[in-house]
């Protein structure tokens, strides 16, 4: 996606562009792309052999048109423009996104080399915590007031399109929040009961 969308830097990925899209463009079958360095270790550990040359680029590596956007990434990896003109906006976004599954974020982190220091029993207590405070928030600011199915609502890549364009619009400074959640829940009402 970076690659073909132009918003990583030419050159910057272990495969190199062209290699990275052939699987795409000829055979039609998924390809994976390392776009970062938190796994090197790892895989290095279950597979010396094969990952001994393997090539990382420092996060992020985006293209100058994009600053001072810069892309959410790697693993739990999340950034926000100290630019932007929502800074608090897009942290609470990143928190309850974050923290609204709190179980499932704990699982995924263990698996990330760099994973948290603190204790899993610390971490689910810390996740509960903003889950009090950030969610109601969100669900404030939906148009209408409409609370939706938490499962449902992530899991459908329609939402999924609809808040990334809205938010990325915000972050960029070409929406409010307000136009972003209207623009947003034009498309997720049609989609969500």
């Amino acid at each position: 996606y970076m690659i073909v969308n132009k918003i990583a830097i030419e050159g910057s990925n272990g495969l190199g562009d062209l290699e990275a899209e052939r699987p795409f463009a000829i055979t039609k079958d998924a390809a994976m792309v390392y776009m970062g360095n938190w796994h090197t270790r790892t895989m290095r550990e279950m597979n010396p052999e094969e990952f001994k040359d393997i090539q990382v680029f420092p996060f992020p590596a985006v293209n100058s048109w994009l600053k001072p956007l810069v892309p959410t990434g790697v693993a739990a990896t999340a950034s926000i423009s100290s630019q932007s003109k929502h800074v608090k906006e897009a942290a609470e976004w990143i928190r309850w996104c974050t923290f609204n599954v709190p179980e499932r974020l704990v699982r995924w982190i263990g698996l990330v080399p760099a994973g948290p220091i603190f204790s899993k029993a610390q971490v689910l207590q810390m996740a509960r915590e903003e889950n009090n405070h950030v969610l109601p928030g969100f669900y404030a600011a939906m148009s209408g007031k409409t609370a939706y199915p938490i499962r449902k609502f992530w899991t459908n890549p329609e939402v999924h399109e609809a808040m990334h364009s809205a938010l990325q619009g915000m972050f960029a400074g070409q929406l409010t929040p307000r136009e972003a959640w209207s623009e947003a829940n034009s498309i997720i009402s049609k989609v969500v009961d």
